[in-house]
C-alpha cells in the first residue's frame, strides 16, 4: 500500500493552498503517474475473515424469507482524486438499507470490508491488485456464521477469484469475473466444476444474461436480466442465482434492481424457503 499512500499525499498537496489554480494540469500529470504505478503492480492482500459483532439466532432456512444482494460498489480510492464527478457508495449503508441475509460486494476495499462486521460476518479476498483500481476485492457478508471458507483462483492467468463458504449447510459463492467474456465463461465453468454443491451464486458475472443463464441452467432461479450497468443497455451482468433442491424447496422468488452511486445497479433477490419450521399447515393445503 506504499504506492497508494504516497499518491494520496501528492494529491492532497496538489489540491490545497497555492497549488489549487494548477489543479487540472497537475491532475493530468498524476494520471500518468498512476498508470506507471499500475504497471508495477502491488503485492496482493491475503484473504481475511472477520467475525460479526452479533449473529441471527434463527437458522437461515427457518425464517420466513431469505434475502440476497449483490453490489459492485466501485470503491476505488485513487480514482476519487482523479475524477471530480466520482461518487462512492457506503457498503454498510447498503446493508442496513436492504437488510440481506447474504451479501456479495465487488470492487470494495479491505478497509471498508472489515467495517461490515457491524452488520454480519465478513470474508474478504482481493481480486484486483492494480493501484489505479484501488487494490479492491470481493467480500461476502452473512448474518450467520460462515464455515468451510475457501477463496479459489478461477484461472491461472487472472487475479480474479471467488469466495465460497457454507452457511447453515448451504454452500454459497461470491464472485467478480473478468471483463473478458471468453475468460469469464471459463472462470464460471471452473467455479461450478469445483463446487457442484453450490446452492447460491451471486456477483458481477461480466457476461450477457443469456450466456450466464445457459451456463447456470441447473440453477432454477435467476435474478432479473434487466441492465445493471448504468451507462449501457447490455443485459444484466450483476446476478443472483439459486438452485432448488432437497435442502431448499422454494415457495416464492422475487428480484429487482436498486440504485447505487457506482456505475452499476445493485440486485436484490428474496425467496421463501418451504419447510416445516416456517410454513403453516394452511399454506400447504
Amino acid at each position: 500500500m506504499v504506492y497508494i499512500n504516497v499518491l494520496y499525499d501528492i494529491v492532497n498537496i496538489m489540491n490545497t493552498g497555492e497549488h489549487y489554480k494548477k489543479r487540472r494540469s497537475l491532475k493530468e500529470k498524476l494520471k500518468l503517474c498512476a498508470v506507471a504505478v499500475t504497471m508495477l503492480g502491488l503485492p496482493p492482500v491475503a484473504p481475511a475473515s472477520y467475525l460479526a459483532n452479533d449473529y441471527s439466532p434463527v437458522p437461515l432456512l427457518e425464517q420466513k424469507e431469505v434475502t440476497i444482494i449483490t453490489s459492485n460498489v466501485h470503491n476505488r480510492p485513487l480514482i476519487r482524486y482523479l475524477d471530480d464527478d466520482f461518487l462512492q457508495d457506503d457498503p454498510l449503508n447498503i446493508l442496513t438499507t436492504h437488510q440481506p441475509d447474504i451479501a456479495c460486494f465487488q470492487e470494495i476495499s479491505a478497509q471498508d470490508a472489515a467495517e461490515l462486521t457491524q452488520y454480519g460476518e465478513v470474508v474478504y479476498k482481493e481480486n484486483n491488485n492494480k493501484p489505479f483500481n484501488g487494490s479492491v476485492g470481493i467480500a461476502q457478508v452473512s448474518t450467520r456464521r460462515m464455515s468451510h471458507i475457501q477463496t479459489p483462483n478461477l484461472s491461472k492467468d487472472s487475479e480474479r477469484s471467488a469466495i465460497v463458504t457454507t452457511i447453515d449447510d448451504i454452500q454459497a459463492a461470491c464472485t467478480h469475473l473478468t471483463d473478458n467474456p471468453v475468460k469469464a465463461k471459463e472462470q464460471l465453468h471452473e467455479l461450478l466444476n469445483r463446487y457442484p454443491d453450490l446452492a447460491i451464486v451471486a456477483g458481477d458475472f461480466n457476461l450477457e444474461a443469456s450466456i450466464a443463464n445457459t451456463i447456470m441452467r441447473n440453477f432454477r432461479y435467476a435474478s432479473t436480466d434487466k441492465p445493471t450497468l448504468v451507462h449501457s443497455n447490455k443485459s444484466a451482468v450483476d446476478r443472483v442465482f439459486l438452485k432448488n433442491g432437497q435442502k431448499r424447496t422454494i415457495q416464492h422468488w422475487i428480484s429487482h434492481r436498486f440504485r447505487l452511486l457506482s456505475d452499476h445497479r445493485g440486485v436484490k433477490a428474496s425467496f421463501r424457503p418451504l419447510n416445516w419450521a416456517n410454513t403453516s399447515r394452511q399454506s400447504l393445503q
